[in-house]
């Protein structure tokens, strides 16, 4: 698909974009925090706006309620946020300015369907006002789709 069929999806409109994989246990969330420490991604975490070291074990953040957690995924220019708030969702929050181009956007791409193929669950890109009107949707075994066209992505790499 053609980055010109798409592209408005990131224009800067004061909402976030966000990454949303629903119903996961403390054992999903470990699956993904496993591989993302494998990986090439910059990761910065944070408790109480205070950088931290990351916990090897998810079950160290959610058994603490009392502190905010905030883990940055940075990928070159890209960056996404993922707070611990919604323990039963992940949720990767960012700015869809920062998508200015269709290699970022394919970064986004890959993102959503590797998170989905990993846990082999629905993940979701939303606007952050309008969470249940998915713009892009990863099914196991169906791929990406754009909603709004309902046309399936087969290479994003």
């Amino acid at each position: 698909m053609d980055w010109k069929a798409y592209q408005n999806e990131f224009i800067a409109d004061g909402n976030l974009r966000k990454i949303i994989i629903n119903n996961v246990t403390q054992k999903n969330w470990q699956k993904i925090l496993n591989f993302l420490v494998k990986t090439e991604v910059t990761l910065h975490f944070f408790i109480d706006g205070v950088r931290s070291e990351l916990p090897s074990q998810i079950e160290d953040v959610f058994q603490k309620d009392k502190h905010q957690y905030l883990l940055s995924l940075i990928f070159d220019d890209v960056t996404l946020n993922c707070y611990f708030d919604r323990h039963e969702d992940i949720v990767l929050s960012f700015d869809p300015g920062q998508i200015t181009n269709e290699a970022k956007a394919k970064l986004i791409f890959r993102i959503i369907s590797t998170f989905g193929r990993r846990l082999n669950k629905v993940v979701v890109l939303t606007v952050e006002s309008r969470e249940e009107q998915p713009i892009f949707q990863y099914e196991p075994a169906q791929g990406l789709t754009y909603i709004k066209l309902n046309k399936k992505f087969t290479s994003y790499e």
